[in-house]
């Protein structure tokens, strides 16, 4: 694990002189979206004089030459935010990574495959639509790890005996999709999810809750109470959940979750550990109205990459026990 101290000594060593030359590109760019932007104004009225001539319509010449000027805008815009973009991934984002592990690759607008969501089991529907982005994926280890920032969408509707009504896009979920080989092999699937009919509704109901839903296997009751409080487990094979969440794991994961300070949702399946973290920032995400020799922004872009890279050492998942390569 690097120390911010580390990080700092290497940023001012190795990420400035690059910085400095990004910093200056994108005041660059952000001039001429000004001069693009003021350059619009008679351009505007010119074009909406000009429709006037020929539709004789003074709203439709007006909104059509908002909608003109406003779509070369949101093009030069685009372009340049595009540009600034790649330029800052490979300054920084890149730059980030390969201090943290050089064996880890980052792709800006490429996301964890919907596949792996699927295989979880921690989203009992099938997404109507899966966004995303920042996919980092490599080796840490002895572990192969993959994970990006997505946004899982369903589509839902509610259901009457005449049919189902028009149905209506919600988010389900925003954040960190990871995946790793785990050090245990197994058959079965368990998922570990928030226990939140506990929280709300007491031991005695929120247990009668937990033990009717069935959609991902049989309740499986553990000895561990703050892991018992955090988390309601299921699987389809008693004996291998607790096999796979030993005390030492279920430690972890409660250490794991006091750490992010946030709700986690964990599956074990194929020989896979899958998390879902709830995140709403995305792991790159600069401006080009602010600064790029921000070191704190940049530094808090350390810590979030940082943060899921050492799920590993957090989950001891490098330590392989018996019939594991």
């Amino acid at each position: 694990m690097k120390t911010v101290e580390e990080f700092k000594a290497y940023y001012r060593e190795q990420m400035l002189p690059v910085l400095q030359g990004l910093e200056t590109d994108r005041k660059r760019k952000l001039f001429w979206i000004r001069v693009m932007t003021f350059a619009l104004v008679p351009v505007y009225f010119a074009c909406s004089l000009k429709l006037y001539d020929i539709m004789h319509n003074v709203v439709g010449s007006m909104v059509f030459s908002l909608f003109f000027c406003l779509g070369f805008w949101l093009v030069g815009y685009g372009t340049a935010y595009n540009a600034y973009i790649t330029g800052y991934n490979a300054a920084v984002t890149k730059r980030i990574l390969s201090f943290i592990n050089p064996s880890l690759a980052y792709y800006h607008n490429v996301r964890i495959l919907l596949e792996q969501v699927l295989k979880s089991n921690i989203f009992l529907d099938a997404p109507y639509y899966m966004g995303g982005s920042d996919y980092i994926a490599g080796t840490v280890g002895k572990t192969r790890i993959a994970f990006s920032h997505v946004n899982i969408v369903f589509r839902s509707g509610r259901k009457y005996a005449a049919g189902r009504l028009p149905a209506r896009n919600s988010t389900a979920f925003r954040g960190i999709f990871f995946v790793a080989d785990f050090n245990k092999n197994f058959r079965g699937r368990t998922v570990v999810l928030p226990d939140t009919a506990q929280r709300l509704f007491g031991e005695g109901l929120g247990g009668a809750l937990q033990s009717r839903n069935t959609s991902r296997g049989q309740l499986v009751k553990l000895e561990d109470p703050e892991f018992e409080r955090l988390f309601v487990v299921y699987g389809d094979d008693q004996i291998e959940a607790r096999y796979i969440l030993s005390p030492g794991l279920m430690e972890r994961i409660t250490n794991f979750r006091r750490k992010v300070g946030r709700v986690v949702y964990l599956s074990f399946v194929e020989n896979k550990l899958r998390m879902a973290i709830p995140y709403a920032n995305k792991i790159s995400k600069p401006q080009l109205s602010t600064t790029a020799l921000d070191f704190s922004k940049i530094e808090d872009q350390f810590r979030q990459m940082e943060l899921f890279i050492d799920i590993v050492e957090d989950l001891n998942l490098n330590t392989h026990i018996w019939g594991k390569a």
